[in-house]
């Protein structure tokens, strides 16, 4: 479908070059706000409004994720909704969206998702935190190599958003532990815009409690800071919160998202 076309009478797909004009529809704070940012910067994913001269309501997709914003009572909302289709999806937006997708499409199930602030990180903690391995543990740099083998020795869902090996090494990053030549932790930017990432942490099982996956938050987290680039945390378990929490993290609320399985 080429960019601009009209997919319904009143649905429009809009081209990744005009998408900064919807920035207004998603001005609230929400969680994965990075992928948000990336759709509306033209970097990734698909753009839909219910008219193309004065959009009152609007629809991100990136990969899984589908994010709604705007007037959840617009002439177009609920045609908006029906482009999710059968598919799996985690489903952002404010209360009155989240309402009305629930009365439009069965099967969802509500998530809460912890939001924290990074006001009060310190870089030097974090450095310290990050020479907090044993000896025999490395904290390396992602390249294109060590990507395709954390994808197999950890789990693939260090690669985030991003389709392949090769599309996360040319714009996304992270840090790895490596012990005996295997890659056993890894903390990377499962979501990127052009100033935030989406944090993704994951530990190979036999790795877990060994305060690999401190080490690697704070090294990504100092990289980040080094550079201007905000470390976006969020997430719906309590584990994850603790280590948000020993890293520097603060909670400041929670959103409900909503989980719709295919």
């Amino acid at each position: 479908m080429a960019p601009g076309a009209r997919l319904l009478s009143d649905i429009v797909d809009v081209a990744a070059a005009d998408r900064k004009t919807l920035d207004s529809l998603f001005s609230a704070p929400r969680p994965l706000s990075p992928g948000v940012d990336m759709v509306l910067e033209g970097l990734a994913g698909a753009a839909f409004v219910d008219d193309s001269t004065a959009p009152n309501a609007a629809l991100l997709t990136l990969a899984g994720y589908a994010y709604f914003g705007g007037d959840a009572s617009s002439n177009g909302a609920g045609s908006l909704i029906g482009l999710l289709g059968e598919r799996r999806w985690l489903i952002v937006g404010d209360q009155r969206w989240l309402t009305r997708v629930k009365s439009q499409i069965a099967g969802t199930a509500p998530l809460h998702r912890m939001m924290f602030s990074r006001d009060d990180l310190d870089i030097k903690s974090l450095r310290q935190q990050v020479r907090g391995v044993s000896d025999g543990t490395e904290i390396v740099a992602t390249d294109l190599d060590i990507t395709r083998r954390m994808i197999t020795e950890v789990e693939d869902d260090l690669i985030g958003i991003f389709p392949t090996p090769e599309a996360f090494a040319v714009s996304g990053f992270g840090y790895v532990a490596i012990r005996d030549g295997m890659v056993i932790c890894g903390a990377t930017s499962a979501m990127r815009s052009v100033n935030a990432i989406e944090i993704q942490i994951t530990t190979a099982e036999s790795a877990q409690r060994q305060g690999l996956a401190t080490a690697v938050s704070a090294a990504l987290i100092v990289h980040c800071l080094e550079r201007g680039i905000e470390p976006h945390w969020s997430t719906t378990n309590e584990p994850s919160r603790g280590l948000a929490e020993k890293l520097g993290y603060v909670m400041h609320g929670s959103h409900e998202t909503l989980f719709r399985a295919s």
